[in-house]
């Protein structure tokens, strides 16, 4: 097998080569952040938290759909490793302007004010570069959203939502456009190899195939297997973990897959969460007001709902929300492939009916009837870019007399899991849906929950 110890990318507008194999190199699970501070042209791109909530930290990167047309994110770089580059346009602050020319969402926050100590800056800078690239028209809701995950200290986000309108729909022309189809062109022809580089005691592993992840995954029971690793990379920087093995499915295309057909969905466990916002269009019940306050788009744009599924969270966003909708989980591993009711996937505390061996493949999404009724709600200190407090997502369909069929009532927070509330469906089920039955519903949730003490407050 084909293995290699290098990843080629672009920054900017220059092809990079990063051979792991020379003694200088830097670990894999360096963070883009941290190997662009140590670059001399690299330092426009800042430290705020070091963990994906200030945005100050944010680039984009870029690589060609499956019609060859380069697409735009913006990412938190203190959560991406640097074998995550591979393949792909790694576009900084510093690429931007043109011979001394601003670019022109550079020029947009100089003309309406938008920076004050300057700080967040180049982050911002490089939110609405993703927004101005990708050339989509947005109200100013939607800018919000695409804006949440940069903070400002200085509370100028005023002047930068109007820096941010001035800026969408706009063609995305620019200096960067006239080698856009060479680099995208460039790109595609990068072979997919896997990936496996030992170096500095750490063994990083990216399979090219679903066969080889399996193969890894049985070989390397001790690895940490991720996806995005907006977790994985929290992990090490804000709690110094060392990993000794990584075994990295991002962009695997057997598990970024998604369709649609008569029965539902099918959602493949590496596709991240934006790419499934974008595809759902509006279609699966709840994913719109999921995502609206899931983390920020920096987060969503290699978060996965596999990964959120593996961590296991008693507050994990999807996890009601797909409990609501009886999704199903298809696991894969060298026995084959397995289905786990979403109910039963969970088994405790961070704790999964997966085995060792085995990863999750996707997730089945039943369509629903017309007449059933939904609604997915998260309580949180902040509306986007906080953790949930306690979340719910409810489930049932009233028939013409007014009564309750089939209720699923599904919790975040009230656990040391995300938990159905069985004794309130049961309450419900069959009975007329008024304030009497309600009040009898909520007050069995004491007997139906066992909170942990926790910083959740739950």
């Amino acid at each position: 097998m084909n293995q290699s110890q290098t990843i080629f990318f672009y920054w900017n507008q220059q092809h990079v080569e990063l051979d792991f194999s020379r003694p200088e190199a830097p670990r894999p699970s360096t963070t883009v952040l941290n190997w662009l501070r140590s670059q001399h042209q690299g330092k426009g791109t800042k430290e705020g938290c070091a963990e994906g909530d200030c945005g100050a930290c944010t680039v984009v990167a870029a690589w060609p759909d499956e019609n060859s047309v380069m697409r735009y994110h913006a990412v938190n770089s203190c959560l991406i490793f640097l074998p995550w580059l591979h393949g792909k346009q790694l576009i900084t602050v510093e690429g931007l302007a043109d011979n001394g020319h601003l670019h022109p969402v550079q020029q947009a926050v100089v003309d309406f004010n938008g920076t004050q100590c300057g700080f967040c800056t180049p982050g911002i800078v490089m939110s609405l570069f993703a927004i101005y690239k990708n050339g989509a028209s947005a109200g100013r809701e939607d800018v919000v959203l695409a804006m949440s995950g940069n903070l400002c200290r200085c509370t100028g986000y005023e002047p930068i939502l109007e820096a941010a309108m001035s800026i969408t729909g706009l063609p995305g022309h620019d200096h960067l456009s006239d080698t856009e189809a060479e680099i995208a062109a460039k790109l595609k022809e990068m072979p997919e190899a896997p990936v496996r580089i030992n170096h500095q005691e750490q063994l990083y592993m990216k399979p090219a195939s679903l066969s080889e992840a399996i193969s890894l995954r049985q070989a390397h029971p001790q690895a940490v297997v991720f996806c995005g690793g907006t977790d994985v990379a929290l992990a090490q920087t804000k709690k110094f973990i060392e990993y000794h093995e990584l075994i990295d499915l991002t962009g695997l295309k057997e598990l970024t897959s998604f369709t649609e057909d008569e029965s539902g969905w099918t959602i493949g466990a590496a596709l991240p969460l934006e790419a499934i916002h974008r595809r759902h269009d509006g279609r699966i019940p709840m994913f719109d007001a999921l995502f609206r306050v899931f983390a920020s788009k920096q987060i969503r744009e290699t978060a996965t709902l596999g990964g959120n599924l593996g961590t296991a969270s008693p507050i994990g966003d999807t996890w009601p929300v797909l409990m609501a909708l009886e999704a199903i989980v298809v696991v894969s591993g060298p026995g084959g492939q397995r289905t786990i009711d979403i109910g039963n996937l969970i088994t405790g505390y961070r704790r999964t009916a997966i085995l060792p061996d085995e990863i999750i493949l996707e997730i089945k999404i039943p369509k629903p009837k017309p007449e059933r009724n939904f609604k997915f709600l998260k309580l949180s200190k902040r509306r986007q870019m906080d953790i949930a407090t306690v979340s719910v997502a409810v489930s049932f369909t009233i028939d013409s007399k007014g009564i309750v069929h089939d209720p699923i009532l599904a919790f975040g927070g009230m656990s040391d899991r995300p938990e159905r509330a069985t004794l309130a469906e049961q309450v419900l089920h069959g009975h007329l849906f008024d304030e009497e039955r309600i009040d009898k519903a909520c007050r069995t949730l004491n007997d139906n929950f066992r909170p942990i003490s926790d910083a959740r407050s739950s």
